[in-house]
């Protein structure tokens, strides 16, 4: 296996489009590095760069430390596992998986002992003579992932290979894949918008909007301290609520306007914002879990207009809109969800009052 390295790598069109800018990110050797952000900002294209399917307009990638730009696909040694499965039409899963071990002009013997030995450790033995096109999504998928596993690359890289799944299947093969790379040791690069799959798979998380790198932390650490605004939007399940509001330092509180509503800020969390930095303008964060409903003695009390209301058995998702003073919906402030265990008594169009922990609110320059 190797460490990979992307220094300074941009990717300019010839149409003008700047679809990388300036990436600059570091994977050990054994990692299972995520790339997570929206559709079109620039994850596949990083992937297609790393394998030499493209070329960066400026940057050096290196492999174990050594430059790899001008080395063709296959001295790269890197495999890639695609969207579409990309399998012979035409093959069994045998001959899928004998294919690029027959293009190194492997013996005969070598080649036998190899599938046999990646059929066994994806468990598809009884698979092996069938064709690509009486296979279900998740066995072709297994197959792909094996005829990358044969080559015994020095990296695995994976662009969306569950996006043509069923949510079911998606959650088996995501535990499948985790397994397969903590037996294997494998390095490996994991393209996704999908954010759950990114908590549960990585080692580590990058996060990248418009070509550029926002922030790579471990999902923890991701979770909790996000770095600005649009990681704290995306990462997360609801995502974390944002409110534009002001804050000030008074009595030595971090007092926080959301319209006519105060709360008091216990810190400001590690990646955001300094107290030096705290101005009249100012994003307000707060996931959805920590916010419960108000009782006496709650420090913080925000008031909000039920909108929606999600029953989901062990929880209950409250979407709701913040007051202003005369009661009616702030129309200056986004809509917010809070996440309460179990199921509640309320109706769409009441008022509710939420109670959330000062420790547990970040601030973001506006």
């Amino acid at each position: 296996m190797a460490s990979i390295t992307f220094e300074h790598i941009a990717k300019i069109y010839p149409n003008s489009h700047n679809a990388i800018k300036d990436f600059s990110l570091s994977i050990d050797d054994g990692e299972f590095m995520v790339l997570v952000g929206p559709s079109g900002c620039g994850k596949s294209t990083l992937l297609r760069i790393l394998a030499g399917l493209e070329t960066a307009t400026s940057g050096r990638i290196l492999i174990d430390n050594e430059v790899a730009n001008e080395l063709t696909p296959q001295t790269r040694n890197i495999a890639m596992v695609f969207q579409d499965y990309a399998l012979y039409p035409n093959m069994t899963v045998r001959g899928n998986l004998e294919f690029p071990l027959k293009m190194r002009g492997l013996p005969r013997a070598a080649i036998r002992s190899k599938v046999e030995e990646i059929v066994q450790l994806l468990n598809i033995e009884a698979l092996v003579e069938r064709l690509p096109k009486e296979l279900s999504g998740g066995q072709r998928q297994r197959v792909a992932m094996g005829r990358a596993l044969v080559r015994n690359p020095r990296a695995f890289l994976m662009d969306e290979p569950l996006s043509n799944l069923d949510a079911k299947l998606r959650t088996q093969m995501r535990s499948e894949i985790g397994e397969l790379q903590r037996r294997t040791g494998a390095t490996m690069i994991y393209v996704t918008h999908d954010q759950v799959e990114a908590m549960t798979l990585g080692h580590r998380i990058a996060v990248i909007d418009q070509g550029c790198l926002l922030q790579v932390d471990t999902p923890s650490r991701l979770y909790r301290y996000p770095a600005n605004p649009f990681v704290a939007g995306f990462i997360g399940n609801p995502p974390m609520n944002l409110f534009n509001g002001a804050a000030f330092v008074r009595n030595g509180d971090i007092n926080i306007s959301l319209g006519s509503q105060q709360i008091l800020a216990a810190q400001v969390v590690p990646g955001a914002m300094s107290i030096t930095q705290l101005a009249q303008q100012t994003t307000v964060g707060i996931r959805p879990e920590a916010l419960h409903l108000w009782q006496e003695g709650d420090i913080n009390r925000l008031t909000g207009r039920v909108d929606l209301i999600e029953h989901l058995g062990h929880e209950t998702l409250v979407y709701f809109t913040l007051d202003d003073d005369a009661g009616a919906p702030d129309t200056m402030h986004r809509a917010a969800v809070a996440r309460i265990p179990g199921n509640i008594e309320a109706r769409t169009g009441s008022t509710m009052a939420f109670g959330v922990a000062s420790a547990a609110i970040t601030l973001y320059p506006a």
